[in-house]
């Protein structure tokens, strides 16, 4: 019996066409607490355009080591695909994925990416744009910034704090964190916005160009959508095979019941996917391709 890489690999060769989704894996670096925390805390301050690029540049250890491995995951599958005909669709709106080096035209990221940014009131006239490097290297600086913030939040009280009762010393914990985390993203989100600039038309302030936006901006990715609808109706009665890595159960519409609709109109198309379960298998083997 074949392994799942031997399979994978096979699958790929065979093709004519490649159509691989990636999942909401590649945004989930931290799942820690205090994670959690800091992205209920930007939830609260009607920050949730921040959250994707808390995700992408979170500078703690463990999800550092993270993104590192799903880095060389993916630089490898797109050396793996070399010149073949293939599309990447996309749920997940991380730096990695846009930064990866794809064959031109060949990225469609419909929930948008931490790339791009657009005015936070959707301006029509406005176009959404690229952040250059110089822009990348500052937002970086500004999550290293948080990240050192974050972690002056106390853990004790000072004083009387041990002779309190332990109901009452956890809630004055509680208390102290959720201020000192929400001063930090507070300050991160004045930070960004900076960063980011104005919008020409209207003076509002720019945000990333992603779903969590308070008035998503679905021009960053419509021109790579009708790309990528033009290639999928050409893969009709081609050797088409689809790879799933990852999930998309906030999106089935894109993932799942989109799969399954393209297999079942075209009978020599195959869908391939290792399963929740085997996904950070499938990129460990990747990573050390």
């Amino acid at each position: 019996m074949d392994s799942f890489e031997e399979i994978f690999t096979k699958k790929i060769r065979e093709a004519d066409m490649v159509l691989v989704g990636l999942g909401e894996e590649f945004d989930q670096m931290n799942p820690s607490e205090n994670a959690a925390f800091a992205e209920s805390e930007m939830m609260a301050q009607n920050l949730k355009w921040l959250i994707p690029a808390f995700r992408s540049y979170d500078t703690s250890q463990d999800a550092f080591e993270k993104r590192e491995k799903k880095q060389k995951a993916l630089r490898n599958l797109a050396e793996l695909l070399g010149k073949k005909n293939y599309y990447i669709l996309s749920v997940s709106q991380s730096k990695m994925v846009s930064e990866t080096k794809w064959r031109e035209g060949r990225l469609v990221m419909p929930c948008g990416t931490v790339c791009k940014k657009q005015c936070e009131h959707g301006c029509a006239e406005e176009e959404v744009t690229a952040l250059t490097e110089e822009e990348k290297a500052e937002i970086s600086r500004s999550f290293e910034r948080f990240e050192v913030a974050s972690k002056e939040v106390k853990d004790f009280l000072r004083g009387d704090a041990e002779n309190m009762p332990p109901e009452v010393r956890v809630a004055m914990k509680m208390i102290q964190k959720k201020e000192a985390v929400g001063g930090a993203i507070n300050a991160l989100g004045i930070d960004l916005r900076k960063i980011l600039g104005k919008c020409e038309r209207c003076g509002g302030n720019k945000v990333f160009n992603v779903l969590q936006a308070e008035k998503y901006d679905e021009k960053g990715y419509l021109k790579d959508w009708d790309h990528y609808a033009k290639w999928l109706y050409g893969s009709m009665s081609r050797n088409l095979v689809v790879i799933e890595l990852g999930t998309a159960e906030s999106y089935p519409s894109l993932f799942q019941n989109a799969f399954e609709k393209i297999t079942s109109l075209n009978p020599r198309a195959s869908h391939f996917s290792p399963g929740d379960e085997n996904f950070e298998n499938v990129i460990d083997w990747l990573a050390k391709l």
